[in-house]
């Protein structure tokens, strides 16, 4: 809002109507998040329950039932990231300390390394500082780390390369994270970091949720979240997290 205490009395009128016109607005906006996080909590119990269910009739028809139990673990799925986005727009629940990003990162790497080994995909990790140290919630930076590389896991063909890179610039840790899968055109990546969406249905089970879940817990660290091509040409998608190094909490 602005201050109408100094406005001329020429103005004040304006200034008190662009003032409750964006009180209406933030009220507006705390509406749809909580309807967001109510609707994703509200529906987290039925289909758990009816994941259940399918699970016994599959034990007695296997194979009948493949396709919809695949269709009720992407609608969980996406209820919990529902659920997660909430919790980052709201900051709740979350704890702010100094913490190490190569170590966030290293961990995050080796909780997706199964997956990436039976894919025949090798993630590794470059890091030529040692410890970087930032101030963070270190639960959604891991988040952050595990929804990116989930991504880039999704999308590259098997026997390819995954590499994350941490560097310093100035007052700044960048992570730079590079897949060699098919990439994204350059006119469409802004498209691709909004919410549910996808830009080839064709690959992958998610929702669209992914990549905006992750920019916005970079934003909540006051950094930034971009994508990029590869800097060697070849083909493949860069995703570039910059975030401050730590200062005083």
């Amino acid at each position: 809002p602005l201050d109408d205490r100094q406005a001329p009395r020429e103005v004040s009128g304006l200034v008190q109507a662009v003032n409750g016109l964006l009180k209406r607005l933030n009220q507006a906006l705390e509406r749809e998040r909580r309807f967001s996080a109510d609707a994703a909590h509200e529906l987290r119990t039925p289909l758990t329950a009816l994941r259940l269910n399918l699970e016994r009739l599959a034990e007695r028809h296997p194979g009948e039932f493949d396709d919809l139990t695949a269709a009720v673990d992407r609608m969980v799925h996406l209820v919990e990231q529902m659920l997660l986005l909430s919790r980052v727009e709201s900051g709740r629940g979350f704890e702010q300390q100094t913490a190490d990003l190569s170590e966030l990162v290293a961990q995050s790497i080796a909780d997706i390394a199964p997956l990436a080994l039976r894919k025949g995909i090798e993630p590794s990790l470059e890091n030529p500082h040692g410890a970087i140290h930032i101030n963070c919630q270190p639960e959604l930076i891991t988040t952050m780390m595990r929804s990116l590389l989930a991504n880039a896991l999704q999308y590259s063909p098997g026997g390819t390369l995954i590499t994350a890179r941490i560097d310093t610039t100035g007052d700044k840790a960048v992570i730079r994270l590079c897949d060699q899968g098919p990439g994204i055109p350059e006119a469409e990546r802004d498209k691709a970091l909004s919410r549910f969406t996808r830009l080839d249905q064709r690959i992958g089970s998610g929702a669209g949720l992914g990549l905006a879940i992750a920019r916005r817990i970079a934003e909540r660290h006051n950094g930034s979240l971009s994508l990029a091509g590869r800097s060697d040409g070849g083909e493949g998608l860069c995703v570039i997290v910059e975030l401050p190094l730590a200062g005083p909490l």
